[in-house]
């Protein structure tokens, strides 16, 4: 018989919840109203690395009337942190809410780490979370939030065939991995009550969860044995197999109290840090109930809420953020004719988020569906793509097509954790410079610094397309060595790492966060080149040298004129360290680079090889040659016209361009290959070889 027990703290959480309606008459609609507005408020979180920092959650009203109580109890076994349950009373009505939270701190596989698959938990079937009283309340309801990194927080069902008050969850043994708590995750559960009438004294409240095995089942407990709490939720574990039964449901107690009614304002003991018995809560079967008015909080607006400010501007939340109406006909057409309509404040829209929360689910008129992260939306293709990232149950918000287009074209934010479906297990990616840099493990995602952040599942063939996009210029990207982080800026797909912080604020960059990617990334992007036509610069006694590279060298542009002439206007441009530049400006053009100069308004191309350029007479030409398709890069005059006239050096090896007879240059001349056989034994072998036209091919002198 193995059954892990039970462990009841308690645990901190600020709640929050905007947007009550405008009157409630009753307690039951009150809380139920209140607590489907802190699940929203809980769904909307993105980080959950820590137990403190949850004032995001505040509801206007909502004040605190239990006592402080931090003190953490720890499930050593399987490694659960739990926190003083903290009580709130709504306005002046007689609706209370527990609020605990339940953090998961180890539940990953210590072996496996070489794979690139994350996530695993044994926490797990049919296991069970609870808030106890130890005086009789009337429950008016309760929750439970689940929040898996790679999902995000939902509500959680009760199991089916249960029969009991309080939600149960099955995530032990899950085909959909989505689905199973793992390091860092978190759970809440938001429980709401009443006093009974006539109730006096104080009411503890404790918060409980029983972890099973499989052969083990949680069924409802009326009285925990040994203790004085009943149980408004709360459970018992059963052999399944009928040969024991274990009601030992608690293992620590960690307890809460708060005020039990107005006539209890002589009670010792108690937390009564705002007089809530000085106030006149609505009691059940009041004539008279009290309203209960609550503005909406722009930090936390629930999805789909119609906001209007003073100006007439109209607008619905979405993962925090305003989306406005064109017009009326427009919100109609939306589906939002007959919604109701929140007035806010002047300025209101403009304190909410700029951009949707990561995991927020958007669609347009026509049925279009996608996905937030980092700012960028991602579009399904089908329902059973939106069912495999794991939002098949998650209903999106309408807004306007101008917000999905420009969610569409917004690179997502550097920093951003993206994840894919990979069999039934996923694979985590950290976004920087507009590409996907994929997790080999969990233990290098938490060294990169990212244990704490959820990633947002995407489709797989967008995830896999920004794995493979390319690098954008001028991100600060950074890897952990010895325990400090060198960091660097990236340029034409490379990365200039910086020696110091002085010199990375020399070269402008001394506000710009850097986002740490896996170690052999950094170092692949460090030892790549630069691409064709990338804008570098260095630092002269406060003025910006720039360069265009082609081929791995840069050429020096001479003026703001010259640089508008060759076409490099506009382009950003990346300031690298001295050495960096210096090794660049002084490097031999790569062997079959295209680069140009312009003569009167026309480009004339060449092919580069050895240090020399050979001119391309006509884009027949150069498409028989095998240039088409390569960045052309202009550079001045003064560049282009000494390689024009240059001599190839020792060691290149060209191919005729109508014959393909292969020639190494040795000493100026060409030295031809007798066979394919000839070359392949060569030393040239490994050497790269350029294509020419015939006519400069015949012109090289013979050895």
């Amino acid at each position: 018989m193995r059954v892990l027990a039970a462990l009841s703290t308690a645990l901190t959480i600020a709640v929050a919840a905007p947007g009550l309606p405008a009157e409630a008459t009753d307690n039951q609609t009150l809380a139920n109203t209140i607590r489907e507005h802190i699940v929203r408020g809980i769904e909307a979180q993105t980080s959950f690395g820590d137990m403190t920092g949850e004032g995001a959650f505040e509801l206007a009203g909502m004040r605190q009337v239990s006592a402080s109580a931090s003190d953490e109890q720890r499930y050593a076994e399987r490694g659960i942190t739990l926190r003083s349950p903290r009580i709130f009373r709504y306005s002046n009505t007689g609706v209370y809410v527990t609020v605990a939270k339940f953090h998961f701190n180890g539940n990953i596989p210590e072996t496996g780490d070489e794979l690139t698959i994350i996530g695993w938990s044994n926490i797990g079937k049919d296991d069970g979370f609870a808030v106890k009283y130890d005086a009789e309340v009337t429950d008016l309801g309760s929750a439970l939030i689940l929040c898996p990194h790679r999902e995000g927080c939902r509500r959680q069902d009760r199991a089916a065939g249960g029969g009991f008050d309080g939600p149960v969850f099955e995530f032990q043994d899950q085909v959909d991995a989505s689905r199973r708590m793992t390091n860092h995750d978190v759970g809440y559960i938001v429980q709401t009550f009443a006093h009974k009438p006539n109730a006096t004294g104080c009411v503890q409240a404790k918060a409980s969860y029983v972890h099973t095995w499989n052969q083990w089942d949680i069924v409802q407990l009326e009285k925990t044995t040994g203790s004085s709490f009943s149980l408004t939720l709360g459970w018992k574990v059963i052999d399944l197999g009928g040969s024991h039964t274990n009601e030992n449901t608690v293992v620590q107690e960690k307890q809460n109290e708060v005020w039990a009614a107005p006539s209890a304002s002589s009670h010792t003991g108690c937390s009564d840090p705002l007089s809530i018995g000085t106030s006149t809560p609505i009691t059940e079967g009041s004539s008279s109930p009290q309203p209960a008015t609550v503005p909406l909080n722009p930090s936390n607006v629930s999805d789909g809420t119609l906001m209007r400010e003073p100006s007439g501007l109209v607008a619905v939340a979405a993962g925090g953020a305003p989306h406005g109406f064109a017009s009326w006909g427009e919100l109609s057409s939306l589906g939002y004719g007959n919604a109701p309509i929140r007035d806010v404040a002047a300025g209101f829209f403009g304190q909410m988020r700029s951009t949707p929360v990561d995991g927020t689910l958007v669609r347009r008129a026509d049925g279009w569906e996608g996905v937030v992260a980092g700012g960028h939306a991602y579009g399904f293709n089908s329902w059973d793509e939106k069912n495999a990232a794991g939002y098949g149950s998650r209903a999106a918000v309408t807004i306007p097509g101008r917000n999905i287009d420009a969610l569409l074209t917004t690179p997502p934010t550097a920093g951003a954790i993206v994840a894919k479906p990979v069999g039934s297990l996923w694979m985590e990616a950290v976004v920087a410079a507009g590409r996907a840099f994929p997790f080999g493990s969990w233990s290098e995602k938490q060294s990169l610094g990212y244990a704490s952040s959820r990633a947002t599942s995407i489709p797989g063939r967008d995830f896999d397309a920004l794995a493979a996009a390319p690098v954008a210029d001028r991100t600060i990207i950074a890897k952990p060595v010895d325990g400090a982080w060198m960091e660097a800026v990236t340029g034409g797909g490379q990365a200039f790492p910086f020696a110091s912080w002085s010199e990375k604020n020399a070269l402008g960059y001394g506000s710009m966060p850097a986002v740490p990617i896996p170690v052999r990334d950094f170092n692949a992007l460090a030892s790549t080149h630069v691409a064709d036509g990338t804008i570098v610069a260095k630092m002269i006694n406060g003025i910006g040298l720039e360069a265009v590279v082609a081929g791995g060298a840069a050429f020096g542009l001479a003026s703001g004129t010259e640089k508008a002439t060759l076409g490099h206007s506009g382009k950003p441009v990346v300031f690298i360290p001295d050495r960096n530049f210096d090794a660049l400006a002084s490097a031999r053009v790569a062997d079959g680079t295209v680069v140009a100069k312009m003569v009167n308004g026309i480009g004339l191309e060449a092919v580069t090889a050895g240090g020399q350029a050979f001119g391309l007479a006509s884009y027949a030409e150069k498409s028989q040659l095998g240039h088409t398709g390569k960045t052309v890069v202009f550079i001045p005059d003064r560049n282009f016209d000494p390689m024009a006239a240059a001599n190839a050096a020792d060691g290149t090896v060209l191919r005729n361009g109508s014959t393909g007879e292969l020639a190494v240059i040795l000493g100026g001349k060409k030295r031809i290959f007798t066979s394919s056989a000839d070359f392949a034994s060569s030393t040239y072998q490994n050497n790269p070889v350029t294509t020419i036209p015939t006519r400069n091919y015949n012109a090289l002198a013979t050895a």
